[in-house]
């Protein structure tokens, strides 16, 4: 029976899909995926267990009569969970003198000159867009309970909305069925006419697959066969009708790449005067009204609800169809802001920098990335004030402790942890825990609500000490990376900071002050900005597809030889960091570095086409003005004018430096020829999200996977396997080997004469000196021959659907999850109704198999007899009664999986009744014979 994966793997398989999916998922939806990808099932136990009570997800409660559903958190979603650590002052220093160490001001060495190439311009699109003039839509006055009174119908505000859907008229001016469009659409393109191809099921008579072709791009149902030609054209033409309206919105709207808050507060904008709501299908087409500009094709799961009662809120009406409404002021609070301010019952003061100073002394409490760090301030206003105040609360609080009557969210209080007394500010309450940020070191902590105590007013007369920290010229790492580990030297350390931003700047926001940080510890002063960046640098590696888990991928070109992808991970921080250049200081540095044949240099360009900006390096020079480009993080070649290159490491040096995003894998099993080219073309548009499962490697180094995409079939989203959809193009030759009419040959034993000659032999298992298995080399090389079309048979032949079609004894081809390969098997036994017994008939194997990883082993793969022959050693028996198990490692270590010449000495049955031989042989290693070498070494004796 096949191992029960850890539970981080599981959890990681389950997160995978359910991001996949972008919507709740039940149980049984989860099973189905999960065995799709995977091949097997997790037992039911096991994975209620996970999805309950693994904080990795988010338990939905059931509602009118519906199926429990569960979700990733959105934490876990975006990989942003920090780790949190009690509040606690640096080892060996004493609770509230940890900020004593005097520091000696001495001149700052300016930052290099490749951190001050570095742009910290941080306007992005957003900024230019979402402060612009917003179009403003149709607002909906009419209430929530009045519409829901209609009956279903939408309210001629919403029939304003509806009417202003993005749809290029191509797909109304024509009457008629699809095909009837397509056709329309080809003429008003001057295109060749849709092409139409019938396939046959080659598993059921009578029923039939459309492809239909349009632009170089073919497009099919997915997993449907028809009774009818005509329904099975209509459901292709309907498929290439929905990706060529996505195609044409891209081609006018390009796809928006902001980062997820970006979008958020841009349809938070587009909704805020909608009273009654927006019906959440609308949004898209009126985010294109609105900004020109495509949502992503996971917004809803990465935008809508990660800011869910934040600034949105979701309804569903009595007809199932959701509204959604915009709420709040359209501010999205940081993740980890410290703020100076409390309730106005509460006086606290707010902490004031000494702005007037270049250099401030600093100690950093806790660091966690270039843009995430919390330190306060050194000197006898802070540190020494912070001191005396917490020694006066540790007197008093052990005479006097006072409970609070009421805890509130952002009220200020006092706890103890490892004895040592904190202010905190309360975030977030639950039943019996309370979240907390302690407002003079910045950590946050889960404590419990028996732990909260009173903070009285004489104990709020000094302000919050903790403030953020943003590291000047590292904001491009922002976000992406996980660089905690990277930056744990920094905690606790007492640092001088060169402050970077001026006060105004900083009283427009609140949020993190700008700074240059140096380590003065040393005779030499280092400037930790410029040293960080190197470390973060060399931390980044080039993205691959991993292949022991599956990968969640964004398809971004179908080439001449394979498919290039990014990692869902990798490819929104890059696009992030290019929007967040000033486009307005480009004109300075257009134009080819000095070197133009470097093709290592990495350029900036625009691609008028997709209206969008990307990482590049030179293919081709040509002639002409313009010149042959190939993006590194996409994987295509587009020709670019001059006018729109330009030289990338005087733009953002950090961009330069990233390596390429993009990864180049092929469809296991599936060749790639022109014709499959076009299907793909249709299949995996560009932008599309799916899941790689790396099935093996090719001889050229390329991952060869297994394909997975969620499609919406009857108002359903299902996962599809992209290589089954190419079942018919593998050729007659191929199909032929499915049809099962004839016979099937019995599979015989290999046989071998003792005449005394040499032959060469694998010995493929062993067990002792007295029992091996052993295969003819000259068999190995066969077997090796006829691999690949087996493979290739089973991954497009049925699978068994019930126990009653299997039969003891006989020959199937059967899943190996070691190898990842379809080899020849019989039936020993049956376990269960979905577990089989089976011997490896080539290789003398044992495994359990289970039903639906079986196959109708056909003639063309039977001519082969069965490769596995038992044996054992000539020339020696056991020192005692049978060999030991140590002795029996020993000979296993000597033989196992290597190759030997060999002379059969005698044949004996193993058993009278199966009648199956054994051969008794000499096996000479490379200095002797191997029964000597096990004589000689003390591990049998002569016989």
């Amino acid at each position: 029976m096949d191992r029960v994966p850890s539970d981080e793997t599981l959890t990681e398989s389950i997160k995978s899909l359910i991001i996949s999916r972008n919507t709740p998922v039940t149980i049984a939806q989860l099973q189905r995926d999960y065995e799709e990808l995977e091949g097997r099932k997790i037992p039911e136990l096991k994975l209620q267990q996970l999805l309950k009570y693994n904080k990795t997800f988010h338990y939905l409660k059931p509602q009118n009569g519906q199926e429990e559903k569960f979700d990733v958190r959105y934490g876990a979603r975006m990989n942003r969970v920090k780790p949190q650590r009690k509040f606690s002052q640096p080892p060996v220093v004493a609770a509230g003198r940890a900020l004593k160490n005097p520091i000696i001001q001495r001149n700052r060495f300016p930052m290099t000159s490749a951190v001050n190439n570095l742009n910290i311009n941080n306007n992005n699109i957003y900024q230019k867009n979402f402060n612009g003039n917003v179009k403003p839509i149709q607002k909906l006055t009419t209430p929530l309970s009045e519409r829901l009174k209609r009956k279903g119908e939408l309210s001629p505000e919403d029939i304003e909305v509806a009417n202003n859907l993005n749809i290029p008229d191509t797909w109304f001016i024509s009457p008629g069925n699809s095909f009837d469009k397509l056709t329309k659409y080809c003429q008003m393109k001057n295109i060749d006419l849709p092409e139409v191809k019938f396939l046959n099921n080659p598993l059921t008579k009578g029923s039939f697959k459309c492809q239909v072709t349009v632009n170089g791009k073919t497009y099919a149902s997915y997993n449907d066969f028809f009774s009818t030609k005509s329904e099975a054209q209509e459901a292709s033409c309907i498929v290439a009708i929905n990706e060529l309206k996505r195609e044409e919105e891209l081609s006018k709207n390009p796809l928006d790449s902001s980062n997820s808050v970006d979008i958020a507060q841009r349809i938070w904008q587009m909704i805020r005067n909608s009273i009654g709501g927006v019906f959440f299908k609308h949004i898209a087409n009126l985010y294109i009204e609105n900004y020109k500009l495509s949502l992503p094709e996971n917004w809803s799961q990465h935008v809508v609800k990660p800011f869910d009662g934040q600034l949105f809120k979701l309804e569903i009406n009595a007809f199932n169809e959701e509204i959604l409404f915009a709420i709040g002021d359209g501010i999205v609070k940081e993740e980890h802001r410290i703020s100076t301010f409390t309730e106005p019952t509460q006086n606290i003061p707010e902490l004031e920098f000494p702005w007037k100073d270049k250099l401030w002394n600093v100690f950093v409490t806790n660091a966690f990335s270039p843009t995430d760090i919390s330190a306060r301030l050194i000197g006898s206003d802070y540190s020494d004030a912070l001191d005396k105040l917490l020694n006066d609360i540790e007197i008093i609080m052990m005479s006097k402790k006072e409970k609070p009557t009421e805890i509130k969210v952002n009220y200020v209080y006092l706890t103890s942890i490892a004895e040592c007394w904190h202010r905190i500010r309360v975030v977030e309450i639950n039943d019996k825990e309370v979240n907390v940020i302690c407002i003079d070191n910045g950590d946050y902590e889960w404590i419990s609500i028996d732990d909260i105590y009173v903070c009285k007013q004489e104990f709020l007369t000094i302000a919050p000490q903790a403030f953020k920290v943003s590291l000047f010229g590292l904001e491009e790492f922002e976000s992406g990376l996980n660089l905690t580990q990277l930056f744990e030297p920094l905690n606790y350390k007492s640092l001088v900071a060169e402050i970077m931003m001026t006060k105004e700047a900083y009283d427009t926001n609140k949020s993190k002050i700008k700074m240059i940080l140096y380590d003065t510890s040393t005779d030499e002063d280092i400037n930790l900005n410029e040293s960080l960046m190197n470390s973060i640098l060399q931390s980044v590696t080039t993205p691959t597809l991993s292949q022991k888990d599956s990968n969640q991928i964004i398809i971004t070109n179908i080439g001449e030889d394979g498919i290039f992808c990014q990692l869902s991970n990798s490819s929104a921080h890059i696009q992030q960091l290019i929007n967040n250049i000033s486009k307005e200081e480009l004109a300075q540095y257009r134009g080819l570095y000095a070197d133009k044949s470097d093709k290592k240099k990495v350029y900036l360009i625009y691609d008028g086409r997709l209206k969008n900006w990307f990482r590049a390096r030179i293919e081709k020079l040509m002639d002409s003005d313009s010149h042959l480009m190939y993006t590194i993080d996409h994987g295509y070649k587009t020709l670019v004018n001059v006018q729109d290159i330009y030289r990338l490491d005087k733009v953002s040096y950090v961009l330069s430096l990233y390596p390429s995003q993009v990864l180049k894998f092929g469809l296991f099993n599936v060749p790639f020829t022109e014709e499959n080219r076009k299907r793909l073309l249709g299949l995996l548009p560009i932008g599309r999200s799916a899941l790689a499962k790396v099935v093996t490697m090719s001889a050229n180094n390329i991952p060869q996977v297994n394909l997975f995409v969620y499609i919406t079939h009857n108002s359903e989203s299902l996962m599809c396997n992209i290589n089954e959809q190419f079942v018919q193009t593998l050729g007659p030759e191929l199909q032929a080997t499915s049809q099962d009419d004839a016979p099937l040959i019995k599979l015989e034993r290999r046989q071998l004469k003792n005449n005394g000659g040499f032959i060469t032999v694998f010995v493929s298992l062993v067990s002792s000196p007295m029992g091996f298995i052993i295969q003819l080399q000259d068999d190995l090389k066969e077997l090796n021959g006829i691999s690949n079309d087996l493979q290739k048979y089973c991954n497009i032949s049925g699978k068994f659907t019930s126990l009653s079609d299997i039969q003891k004894g006989e020959v199937y081809a059967v899943y190996d999850e070691d190898s990842q390969k379809w080899i020849r098997a019989s039936v020993e036994s049956v376990i269960d109704q979905h577990f089989i017994n089976c011997l490896f008939v080539d290789s003398g194997n044992f495994k359990t198999i289970s039903l639906d990883k079986m196959r109708i082993l056909p003639n063309k793969f039977r001519a082969l007899p069965k490769l596995a022959m038992k044996a054992r050693l000539y020339g020696v028996k056991p020192k005692y009664r049978d060999f030991s198990p140590d002795d029996a490692i020993y000979f296993k270590k000597l033989t196992e999986n290597k190759s030997f010449p060999a002379v059969i000495k005698n044949i004996h049955l193993s058993d009278p009744y199966e009648k199956q031989e054994v051969y008794e042989v000499v096996l000479f290693g490379k200095n002797e014979k191997i029964h000597e070498t096990l004589i000689k070494d003390g591990r049998a004796l002569a016989n």
